[in-house]
Formats: C-alpha cells, structure tokens, sequence
C-alpha cells in the first residue's frame, strides 16, 4: 500500500517528531455499523492526530445518533441528523431570496440536490426505493433550503477541521455536507471502491472522481516504480482465471443460459407474507423511523416484485446469447442507485440509454441489455417491455456471467458500472457515460459526454488493441492509493463486539493507519481559518 499521494491546500504537516495541532473532526454517519467505524476510529486516531473534539451529521436521529451519543460518554460533542432536518423542513416555507444563492455558492445547479437525496425524489418501502415523490414542488424546494441551512449553522457552530466519511456517501444530505465543506475550506475524506477485491481508496469528494488514482497513474508513467507494480500483474492474472470477484458483481450466477420459473417458490413466498400479515396484524406500522412505510405497504412492495419477477420469466423478456454473435454489452444497473442519482444525475433514464446506443452502433452489431441479478422484479414491467420492443437489442438472462459476456463481447457501455472495471481486466474497451474513476486511463476507457459521441466511439471498437502496461500501471496506481479493507464490511465486524475487542480487530488498525497517513499528508500545519 502506497502513501496517499493528494495534496489539499495549505501547507503539508509531516508529523514526524512532533505533536501534531489539535483537530475537531465530523463523520458522516449513514447506518448503525457506520457509528461502529466512527466510534472505534475516534478511539484509534485521537492521540495519533490529536483529535480534541467529534461531531456527527448522522442520517437517522436513532438508532445512530443516541448510539453516538450514549454508549461512548462524552465522545461525541454535538449530532445533527437528517431526520431532525427532514421534519424540520415540514414547517418551513421557501425562502426565494436564499434558494437564488445556492447555484453560486455550491456550484451544482439545485435539482442535483433533490435527484441526490434518495428521500427527497423518490418513494421508499423500506430498503427498496422506486422512482417518483410523495413531496410537491414548493415541499421540495423547502427541504434542500432546510437542509443547507442547518448544515451551514452545524459547520459553523462546531467548526470541523475535516470531515470524514468512514464508510460511504450514503443517499441523504451527504452532497450538501460536502458542497458546505468545500466552500468553507474544509477538506473532505471519502471511501470509495476500487472494485478490486476489498481494496478502498480515499477521495476528496462524494463523486466518483480519484484524482489521487490518476495523479498516481501518471507519475508511474513517467517512470516513478510502484510498490504495487508485482501485486497489480497478479490481482489481474486471478481475475482473468476466476478466482477474483470484483466488488459489487453480487448476485446469483448460472454455468447455462436456462431462465428456470419456480412457480412454487413463488407461491410460498406470497402465503409467507399472508400468513405473517394474519399473525401480525394487517396494518402494523415500522415505528421509530420518518422514512419507512408501513408494514402493510412494505410488505405489497415486495408482493409486486415477487410478481414482476414471476411474470418476467413467463413472459419470454430474455434470451440467451448467440453463438458467434456480434454484440456491445450494456449491464443496466440496480436503480434507483447512488451510482446514477449522484455520479451520473444525467443519466438515470436507462431505457433511453439503451435506445441511443443500440442506434449508434454498426448494422451487423446487436446491443446485449442484461439486467442485474439483484434488480429482477424492482422495475416496472414498462421498462422491460420498451426495451424488448427495440428492434437491435436483445435483453439477456439476468443469470448469464457477466464475466462471459464480456469476453465475448466487442466492447462495454456502462454508465458508472463495476462492468467497465471488469472489461478492463479482460482487455476490452469502455465507453462510460457518467463520472467514474477509472475514465480517465487513456486508450483503454472513453467517456461520452454527449449523445452525438457514441457513433464514432463504439466504431472504435473494432480497431481497439489492448495494452496490458497501460493496464497494470492503472491497478498498480490504484492499489499504492488503497488500503485492503472493505468499511461496510468492517463496520458489520465491528457491531457486535465489545469495545475492547473493536479496537483489538485487525482490520480496524490497518484502516485506522491508513487513515492517519492520509490524514498527515493532507494536514496543513495550521488549523483552517474561517
């Protein structure tokens, strides 16, 4: 694992013999096992960085935000949480004069605020979500407005010296946290996947955008060795012979091509909620949480999904491959997902996505569409039924290896997919659409930024040649910047132990080290002045 190689501004604080400036941190806390990370690294850092005070920006008032606040006395100074902003923004009315400010001072336009916020822009059954609000036009001018202000009012009361994120960006009020921080020179720590195994490297934005990686990449090409270099050429030999699963390419997998129905699993699986309704009572709420449905709705949701998915294996909707066929891979991702809303906002309509690429490619070349394996029965049935209507499309089983597809393919379209990671590996070009930390590798990755582009990349698929340096000096990069441990993992690790064992754990000293080394080379020697 190589030293973190960004730089923010202000000048670098090496910290080598002496005590370094005392600092006030603040997590962004999403879930339960996130205020497990946050606690034991607070413990694990606070001599090594000097860390004199902790805030939270929490995403539920409980159970996250009394876990902080009760269970480690006197650790964490002051909490603010989304539910505290998201009832709060119900008595508020727009403030036309402050909305006006915001695209100047934050820099998105203010819809991203809305399309970023996965309780703002669409309905939740729990841990599923589907496209569409509950919230009018005025309701949700009022929550982005909320939630700034108070942000604002929380970074300038506790005045953080870092914000870190120690698992993920999460779908609520974590681009706000991020857009507050940047404009007051607060630096910002994000986790995201290198898609290679566990590995994560860390970022200074909650978009998908490692310019450590590619400041990295291009130092290795101009000649500075890697430590990775030995490590990098082996992760991609055990992904080309299957013994290395790339993150996120969960799901069931099939050696065949069968779209097998079973009609009495189905079944059972209706009777279960029935049956489980009858004992509980029909209209039973989820208590102590602003955001989920009631039982009964929650458990019609996943009625439906069971239905689609019966209906979409009955109703012919996919295919196998053909053999010998001439295709371009389009892996649909699970949506509504953070990987479309946040890092690709332009880019959430997947069934149009489809329709532009399929009618940019040759004559003699079909656009394989796969869906998810975890995505079967979330999407309405609509979706599937324009997509099977295109005439140069073929939606292939949910259940066919990506990894075979891939390799058989001429090339990948993805949005921000894992799918353009693995393409990579396997020496086939990629097109992305949206921001992606691996668009950058040249030759091997190129990104439309417009729909008129996609004609002439995908015809360069047929002259593409591989480059396997280019190839392993990009993994190299990309592991000197991470560290071998996956935080949501790490965080379920952590949940159900004592407090001493949490600190004792491995992997929570090899995150809590990498960390602090990151955290010293970007350390001004003086606190931020605001």
């Amino acid at each position: 694992m190589g030293i973190y190689t960004a730089e923010m501004s202000g000048t670098r604080y090496t910290g080598d013999s002496v005590t370094p400036p005392s600092m006030n941190l603040l997590f962004f806390v999403e879930r339960l096992e996130d205020a497990h990370v946050a606690q034991a690294l607070t413990l694990s850092l606070r001599e090594r960085l000097n860390i004199t005070s902790v805030s939270a920006v929490t995403f539920r008032q409980a159970p996250e935000g009394n876990y902080l606040l009760q269970e480690t006395s006197g650790l964490f100074r002051k909490v603010l949480s989304e539910t505290t902003m998201h009832t709060s923004a119900q008595h508020v009315k727009p403030n036309q004069a402050f909305l006006d400010t915001l695209e100047s001072r934050y820099g998105l336009p203010f819809w991203h605020y809305v399309t970023g916020n996965r309780f703002l822009s669409l309905t939740r059954a729990n841990h599923r979500y589907d496209f569409g609000t509950t919230l009018s036009r005025d309701e949700l001018l009022a929550h982005v407005q909320v939630r700034f202000q108070m942000i604002e009012r929380f970074l300038d009361e506790v005045k953080p010296d870092l914000i870190l994120y120690p698992v993920d960006v999460g779908p609520s009020s974590a681009l706000v946290l991020e857009r507050v921080a940047r404009a007051r020179g607060i630096p910002v720590f994000v986790p995201i996947s290198s898609r290679l195994g566990s590995y994560h490297t860390l970022i200074d934005t909650v978009f998908s955008d490692a310019k450590n990686v590619e400041k990295r990449f291009r130092a290795l090409r101009g000649g500075l060795p890697s430590p990775s270099q030995s490590k990098a050429k082996d992760l991609i030999r055990q992904f080309r012979e299957g013994s290395l699963t790339l993150s996120y390419m969960g799901g069931a997998k099939t050696d065949n091509f069968e779209n097998k129905v079973n009609l009495a699993g189905a079944a059972e699986r209706v009777q279960t909620i029935l049956k489980q309704r009858s004992n509980q009572g029909m209209f039973k709420e989820k208590h102590g949480d602003e955001f989920n449905l009631s039982q009964l709705e929650y458990d019609l949701h996943r009625a439906s999904i069971y239905s689609r998915s019966l209906r979409l294996r009955l109703g012919k909707y996919f295919a196998p491959p053909l053999a010998d066929d001439k295709f371009v891979l389009f892996p649909f991702h699970v949506e509504p997902e953070l990987s479309l809303l946040l890092y690709a906002p332009y880019h959430t309509h997947q069934t149009s996505i489809v329709h532009n690429v399929a009618q940019s490619l040759p004559w003699d070349t079909t656009l394989y569409a796969k869906e998810h394996p975890l995505a079967i029965g979330t999407k309405p049935m609509g979706f599937y039924k324009r997509v099977k209507a295109m005439p140069n499309v073929r939606m292939i089983y949910p259940h066919v290896s990506s990894r075979a597809l891939i390799a058989a393919s001429q090339g990948v379209v993805t949005i921000t997919g894992t799918a353009g990671v693995e393409a990579m590996l396997l020496n086939k070009p990629v097109v992305v659409l949206g921001n992606v930390f691996y668009s950058f590798v040249p030759k091997l990755v190129q990104r439309a930024t417009s729909v008129e582009e996609l004609p002439s990349l995908l015809r360069a698929f047929e002259t593409f040649t591989p480059d396997e340096s280019l190839l392993e000096t990009f993994v190299a990069a990309l592991l000197d910047e991470s560290v071998d441990v996956d935080p949501e993992q790490l965080g379920k690790a952590l949940r159900p132990l004592p407090l001493e064992d949490k600190l004792r754990h491995p992997l929570l000293e090899r995150y809590a080290s990498f960390l602090a080394r990151a955290i010293t080379a970007w350390r001004p020697s003086e606190p931020v002045s605001r």
